[in-house]
């Protein structure tokens, strides 16, 4: 999975992807 991706999505969407 891509790190950069996540903190971004997770962030922005507020969705946690690890």
């Amino acid at each position: 999975m891509i790190k950069c991706v996540c903190v971004r999505e997770r962030r922005e969407r507020g969705t946690e992807r690890m």
